[in-house]
């Protein structure tokens, strides 16, 4: 709670604030676990569009994809990103559970 708190501290005094990739992953999942999905979403689009080439970038849109479609109750959303991001990653490691979750849609 003390993490996602300073994070909102954060960005209130500077839209533009944007830890480590790594640290972002991790608050939007805790914003997830609170119930807090735009947020969430927010988070891992901070890491999507400030850091585009890290290892991370392709388990973001999965994660992404995730809470589209089960906290924010967006399956078409969901859908379109599991698409990009086979499309884009076909030989990372997620990419087996983007196909298998988009078949589940």
């Amino acid at each position: 709670k003390e993490a996602i708190k300073l994070y909102i501290d954060c960005l209130r005094i500077d839209k533009a604030f944007s830890p480590q990739p790594l640290i972002l992953f991790k608050i939007a999942s805790w914003l997830n676990e609170s119930e807090k999905g735009k947020e969430a979403i927010f988070a891992l689009n901070a890491l999507i569009k400030g850091y585009p080439k890290d290892g991370l970038v392709p388990k973001a849109y999965y994660r992404a994809a995730q809470i589209y479609n089960e906290r924010l109750k967006n399956g078409g959303q969901a859908k379109k990103i599991l698409n990009g991001l086979i499309r884009k990653y076909p030989d990372h490691e997620i990419t087996g559970f983007a196909k298998t979750y988009l078949k589940g849609l």
